[in-house]
C-alpha cells in the first residue's frame, strides 16, 4: 500500500539532504575516531569507525531507491526501510558517546554530551520534513542522553561528582528546546514546500497556457491563410489581365492590403516561436555589409518619398564576413530600419556597421525622429506595445517589430539597447557575437535576392502540373498563376482523385494540399510514391502546399517525403521558384 504523495515528497527531500551530507558525516566520524583513540584506545577507535562505515554504506543503499524513484509512489515497505536505516545510523554514530562515557576520563563526559547535542541538532535541522523519519533518527540519540547518566557507577569510578538528576534535567530542557526548534523548522519547511508546489502548479499552468496559445496560433494561421490565399492569389492573377487604370489601382490596393495582413500574421507566428524558444537558427556565411546595403537600398525609395535621407556607414577595420542565420539577420536589420523611418518626420536615418573590442558585430541605427522619454524606453521591445496610445493612432503598427528584433538578438546570444530623447531622436544598438567566416567560404554578394529567386519571367511551356486542393478558390488561384507562366494545369479535389489520375496520366509535378477529405495530402503522397516505385517510374516532385506554416509542421512535411514546401497564400513568385528548382531546363519534362 502506497503512502500519501505529500509524505513521499517529504521523505524524498530528506533523502536528498542525507545524500548530499554523506561526506560531511564521514569527515566528522573520522574526527570522532581520533578523539576516541586518545581517550580510550586505537582499537576502540578503529572498531567504532569501521562499524560506522558499514552503517553509512547501508544507509546510502537504503535511501537510493527513494532518490531514484522521482515522483513515483512510495510503499510503506520503502518507508519502513528508511526509518530503520535512519535509526541504525544514529545508534552507530552516537555509540562513541557511550564508549567515552564508560571508558574515558572527565573530558570524555563533556565530549559525549557535546557529540549527542550536535547529533540531535543535526537531525532536527535536516530530518524534520517527515515526522516518522525524524523520530527514527532522533530516538537513538535521545536514548543515549537519558540512559548514560543512570550509570552512577561510572561517576563513582571517575571520581567526579555527577548528579544524575541535574544532568537529566538539563537534557530535558535541551530536548524541549529541540522540540520547539523542530516544530518551528517543520512549520517553515511546510510553508516552503507548499510555496514550491504552488510555484510548480503555476508553472505547469503557464506551460499549458503557452501550449494552448501556440496551438491557437497554429490553427488561426491555417484558418487565416486559407482565405488569404484566395484574396492574394486572385488579386495577383487579375494584375496580369488587361484592365483599366482605375481597376488596376484598386487591385493593387487590395493586393497590398492582403500582403500587410500576411506580414502581420508572419510576425505573430515569429514572436510565438521566439517566446516558446522554438525559433531554430541556421548558420551559414553572411556578408553583413551586403545585407545592410541591400536593405538600405530597398528602403531608400520610401525614405526619399517621406523627405528623409538614409545613410549607411561601414567601419573600415570591421570584419563583416560572419557565420549566422541570413534570413533572421535580414529580419533584424529590416525591422530596425523600417521602425526608424516610420517614426522620423524629417532629417535622416543613419545605419552604422562595425565591431567592438570583443569582436562582436555592432549595428547602430540612429534617427532624428520623435524620440522617447525614460518611461517610454522601458516598454521598448515588449510585444504589442508602443510608446503611448497616440503612437498607434498616428503611425500605425502593432509594436511587434522591435519585440521580434529583441527576441532574435537574445536567441543569437547578443543584446539590444536603446537610447532616446523626446523630439531629438533614438539610437538602437545591437551587438551580436557572430563567429568569423573561414577564408574561402563564400558569403554571397546579394543575400536578399537569394531569399526569393526572381524567376517570374520563366517560360513554363511543356510542363504539366497536377494541383490538388479541396478548396475551389485555391484551385482557381494556382491554375491562374501557373497558366500565366505557360504551365498546363490539371486539377483534383482530394488525394484519392489525384492518386487515381496519376495511375493513367503523366504529370511533371504535383502541388498537394494537406488537409483534405477522403484522402489527405500526406496519405496521397505516400500512395503515389509507393505505386510509382512498384511501376519502376522515377521520383516525381510532390510539393506540400499548405496553410500549416509553423516550423515544426514544415519539418514534418519534408520528413514524410515531400520534395519541397510552399506556404499559403501561394504567390506567382513562389510557384516560379518551384518550377525553376524542379525544371532548370523547362524544355525537358516527363509529360512532353
Amino acid at each position: 500500500m502506497a503512502i500519501s504523495p505529500k509524505s513521499a515528497s517529504e521523505i524524498r527531500l530528506t533523502a536528498l539532504i542525507r545524500h548530499k551530507q554523506l561526506k560531511t558525516r564521514l569527515m566528522i566520524a573520522g574526527f570522532g575516531a581520533a578523539i576516541l583513540s586518545f581517550e580510550v584506545s586505537v582499537a576502540a577507535a578503529l572498531l567504532w569507525l569501521g562499524l560506522n562505515l558499514v552503517s553509512q554504506f547501508f544507509d546510502y543503499w537504503a535511501w537510493q531507491p527513494v532518490l531514484k524513484n522521482g515522483r513515483q509512489a512510495m510503499s510503506r515497505r520503502d518507508v519502513a526501510l528508511v526509518m530503520f536505516s535512519a535509526a541504525q545510523a544514529s545508534a552507530c554514530y552516537s555509540l562513541i558517546a557511550a564508549l567515552l562515557w564508560v571508558y574515558g576520563e572527565a573530558g570524555g563526559f563533556v565530549f559525549s554530551y557535546l557529540w549527542l547535542a550536535g547529533a540531535l541538532l543535526h537531525v532536527t535541522l535536516h530530518m524534520h520534513h517527515n515526522r516518522a523519519v525524524f523520530f527514527a533518527g532522533a530516538l537513538p540519540h535521545v536514548g543515549y542522553m537519558l540512559l548514560l547518566p543512570l550509570g552512577v557507577a561510572v561517576s563513582e569510578r571517575s571520581g567526579v561528582a555527577i548528579n544524575p538528576v541535574v544532568i537529566l534535567t538539563g537534557i530535558t530542557l535541551y530536548i524541549g528546546h529541540l522540540v520547539a526548534a523542530f516544530l518551528a523548522t517543520r512549520k517553515m519547511s511546510k510553508q516552503l514546500v507548499s510555496a514550491r508546489y504552488e510555484a510548480e502548479a503555476r508553472q505547469a499552468e503557464a506551460e499549458r497556457a503557452s501550449r494552448a496559445k501556440s496551438d491557437f496560433l497554429a490553427n488561426m494561421s491555417h484558418e487565416i491563410r486559407t482565405p488569404l490565399n484566395g484574396i492574394l492569389g486572385l488579386a495577383e492573377a487579375l494584375r496580369q489581365e488587361n484592365l483599366s487604370e482605375s481597376v488596376r489601382n484598386k487591385i493593387e490596393l487590395m493586393h497590398g492590403s492582403g500582403e500587410l495582413l500576411l506580414h502581420l500574421l508572419n510576425d505573430i507566428l515569429d514572436l510565438s516561436k521566439i517566446e516558446n524558444r522554438k525559433m531554430e537558427l541556421a548558420e551559414g556565411p553572411v556578408d553583413l555589409a551586403a545585407v545592410c546595403a541591400r536593405i538600405v537600398d530597398i528602403h531608400r525609395h520610401s525614405a526619399e518619398d517621406a523627405g528623409l535621407e538614409i545613410v549607411m556607414e561601414v567601419e573600415p577595420d570591421a570584419h563583416l564576413q560572419r557565420l549566422g542565420d541570413k534570413l533572421r539577420l535580414i529580419q533584424i536589420v529590416n525591422n530596425l530600419i523600417s521602425n526608424a523611418i516610420k517614426f522620423t518626420d524629417e532629417g535622416r536615418v543613419h545605419l552604422t556597421l562595425g565591431q567592438d573590442e570583443n569582436d562582436r558585430v555592432v549595428l547602430l541605427v540612429r534617427d532624428t525622429g520623435i524620440g522617447m522619454s525614460e518611461e517610454q524606453l522601458e516598454t521598448v521591445g515588449k510585444p504589442f506595445t508602443q510608446a503611448d496610445a497616440s503612437i498607434a493612432g498616428r503611425y500605425g503598427g502593432t509594436g511587434l517589430g522591435l519585440a521580434i528584433v529583441r527576441g532574435l538578438v537574445s536567441q543569437m546570444g547578443g543584446e539590444m539597447t536603446a537610447e532616446s530623447r523626446p523630439g531629438v531622436g533614438s539610437l538602437f544598438t545591437v551587438r551580436l557575437p557572430l563567429k568569423r567566416a573561414q577564408a574561402g567560404r563564400n558569403a554571397g554578394t546579394a543575400p536578399v535576392e537569394e531569399m526569393v529567386r526572381d524567376v517570374s519571367s520563366r517560360d513554363g511551356s511543356g510542363i504539366r502540373v497536377l494541383a490538388v486542393d479541396d478548396n475551389m478558390v485555391n484551385r482557381m488561384v494556382i491554375q491562374s498563376l501557373l497558366e500565366a507562366q505557360g504551365v498546363e494545369v490539371v486539377l483534383a479535389a482530394d488525394g484519392l482523385e489525384a492518386v487515381e489520375y496519376l495511375r493513367h496520366e503523366p504529370v511533371d509535378m504535383v502541388l498537394m494540399d494537406i488537409a483534405m477529405p477522403v484522402m489527405d495530402g500526406v496519405e496521397a503522397m505516400r500512395a503515389i510514391r509507393k505505386e510509382r516505385r512498384e511501376r519502376g517510374e522515377p521520383e516525381l516532385p510532390i510539393i506540400a502546399v499548405s496553410a500549416h506554416a509553423m516550423a515544426h509542421e514544415v519539418e514534418n512535411f519534408l520528413r514524410e517525403g515531400f520534395t519541397d514546401y510552399a506556404a499559403k497564400p501561394v504567390s506567382g513568385e513562389a510557384l516560379s521558384r518551384l518550377l525553376a528548382e524542379s525544371f532548370p531546363n523547362t524544355s525537358q519534362s516527363a509529360a512532353a
